[in-house]
């Protein structure tokens, strides 16, 4: 009896040997991107199917928190692009207008917790706006961000300090044209460049505009600096001619600080053509080129309970919101992007917001609502390509 229950019992410990000596299976890569630590890339723990709607919704966003706290559009059009989340946007701004720099601030996030990065740039987190403090505890983001760099600096108000003066429409004269001997596309390229300075492309800037290795950007920056001096494009252009002074040298030579060059509107054009290192972001100019799609993370209808109550009301401070229009729109069952589009077509129309809500109770689209009031909406690609997004 003992022999024939002897085999069963080595079986069964030979069976077992294994289990008792192996090592744990390495974790699933979904395992992984919650375990790793905050140093090392991980796998995204939500799908990156891209979505039209994200993209939509994240350049709409980037609207409402340029003017919430007037920056440059750019400047979180980049945060998203580069891999930022909704939170790590929000927290990174409310910091900023604190005074902190957003350099410093993008920097220190890809290594720390934002309430480490609180402490790092000494701003008490208890100062902060209760639905961004509600943020601050979430950990370093699972989508490993690009590193940034502003240029100028981004501080709360940085888009009116980034304006940059009209150009006569008869630059370049006729004088001009003979004394630097300039042909008619170059002539063509140097009135491209000044009517929209920080919109045309970039190789325009670097393109050759007349005699002494002249190029279109520095047209754009004589005239800059002759309107805020009494000097004349051509003394200035004729000082630069043959490239022998430097626009550093040229501002000292005429009574200007050369900081002029990298701190004001002249930052949208001045690093092209000395050249700027890569992953800085110009805020003077604008993006023409987006992605047609972008993650599932970026629909608003994905954001977390804190990221939605948080980012409500930088949209309503955008459009300056009375509390009344607040009350009206929370009552509806519209998205957050269809309250935004309602509050900017009362603004542009200049009508109440019950009369454009009336209007979307009759059956009319998004879309029809601009052309029945006869809205003009040049400038306003974000705001058209919501509309038509949410019209379908």
């Amino acid at each position: 009896m003992k022999l024939q229950i002897f085999p069963f019992v080595l079986l069964g410990l030979l069976c077992a040997a294994p289990l008792a000596g192996a090592q744990p299976d390495s974790a699933a890569p979904e395992d992984a991107a919650v375990t790793a630590s905050d140093s090392v890339e991980v796998v995204a723990p939500l799908p990156q199917v891209p979505s039209v709607r994200a993209m939509v919704d994240m350049r709409f966003a980037c609207e409402w928190l340029a003017d919430s706290y007037e920056i440059p559009a750019r400047v979180p059009q980049e945060m998203f692009l580069s891999g930022y989340s909704y939170s790590d946007a929000i927290i990174a701004l409310a910091l900023m207008h604190k005074g902190a720099s957003l350099n410093e601030l993008l920097e220190l996030r890809r290594q720390m917790r934002w309430l480490e990065v609180a402490e790092r740039v000494e701003i008490d987190p208890m100062t902060l706006p209760i639905p961004v403090r509600n943020l601050l505890q979430l950990g370093v983001t699972f989508y490993k961000p690009k590193l940034l760099h502003y240029l100028p600096d981004v501080y709360s108000g940085l888009k009116r300090d980034l304006t940059i003066n009209a150009f006569p429409p008869t630059v370049p004269t006729q004088t001009q044209v003979i004394r630097f001997k300039l042909d008619d596309d170059e002539i063509k390229r140097i009135r491209r460049a000044l009517d929209d300075p920080f919109g045309c492309p970039e190789e325009i800037l670097t393109d050759t505009a007349g005699k002494g290795a002249l190029v279109v950007g520095d047209w754009v920056l004589a005239g800059v600096l002759a309107h805020h001096r009494p000097l004349t494009m051509d003394s200035i252009l004729a000082a630069r001619g043959g490239q022998q002074l430097s626009w550093s040298e040229i501002c000292l030579a005429f009574g200007m600080r050369p900081d002029v060059l990298t701190r004001g509107p002249l930052t949208g054009v001045y690093p092209l053509l000395t050249g700027y290192t890569k992953g800085t972001v110009l805020c003077a100019r604008k993006r023409k080129k987006f992605p047609v799609e972008m993650p599932l993370r970026y629909e608003h209808f994905r954001l977390t309970v804190d990221e939605k109550v948080a980012i409500r009301p930088l949209m309503l401070r955008a459009y300056k919101a009375t509390p009344s229009e607040d009350l009206m729109l929370s009552k509806t069952n519209w998205l957050l992007a269809e309250q935004a589009i309602a509050l900017q077509i009362a603004r542009m129309s200049q009508l109440d917001l019950a009369q454009i809500m009336q209007y979307r109770s009759q059956g009319l689209t998004w879309e029809q609502i601009p052309a029945r009031l006869q809205l003009d909406l040049t400038g306003e690609d974000a705001f058209i390509l919501a509309m038509e997004h949410y019209s379908r």
